[in-house]
């Protein structure tokens, strides 16, 4: 436990460090939250899905939605890939829904089935919301090599940490809104 909350202290002090207005420190600090939240849980590995926003668009300059979706991994590899219709990213996505797949090779598991998971290693998993202002933004995810059931006190990190990568991207908004609006400034000013 002391642990844990270590980790979620030191991902809180990440949180407000000064960030660069620039999607690759968005990054940075994201793929940081993510592995203290893999390593807090005793996970194999997170991940970070975003929905479609023009904040997330500068993310990953020169592609588009119909790649897919923004999604991030610990390591802080970013890529749009496709999600897969009725899988459990979508399901979270669309509803807000916390899903935990306990156990990948389980044929009763819903949303399944998983065998490109279980090509990996992974053989349960939990998926959490991201949320900004009730809005879900993402999904916050992380896996393990054992079929788990997610105890409380690990929902209850899951969930902090998730509010933590949620408060950075309500932070890369924020930047993008005002990166925007100095723009339209100057293009009014060279106008006049």
């Amino acid at each position: 436990r002391s642990a844990r909350l270590r980790a979620l202290h030191e991902a809180a002090l990440t949180m407000h460090a000064v960030m660069e207005a620039e999607p690759g420190s968005i990054v940075v600090l994201l793929a940081e939250i993510m592995r203290r939240a893999v390593a807090a849980l005793y996970g194999r590995d997170g991940r970070i899905v975003l929905t479609e926003d023009a904040a997330w668009r500068d993310l990953t300059p020169g592609s588009g939605p119909a790649e897919g979706l923004i999604q991030l991994d610990h390591t802080g590899l970013l890529r749009r890939l496709p999600v897969r219709p009725g899988g459990s990213t979508e399901h979270v996505l669309r509803t807000g829904e916390v899903v935990q797949i306990h156990d990948t090779l389980a044929p009763e598991e819903p949303f399944g089935p998983y065998p490109q998971l279980v090509r990996h290693g992974i053989r349960s998993l939990v998926h959490v919301p991201l949320r900004i202002a009730g809005r879900v933004i993402g999904a916050f995810s992380v896996a393990f090599v054992r079929p788990r059931e997610l105890r409380p006190a690990d929902r209850e990190t899951m969930d902090l940490f998730a509010g933590h990568a949620a408060a950075a991207l309500e932070r890369a908004r924020l930047l993008h809104a005002e990166r925007r609006r100095a723009q339209q400034a100057e293009r009014l000013a060279a106008t006049l």
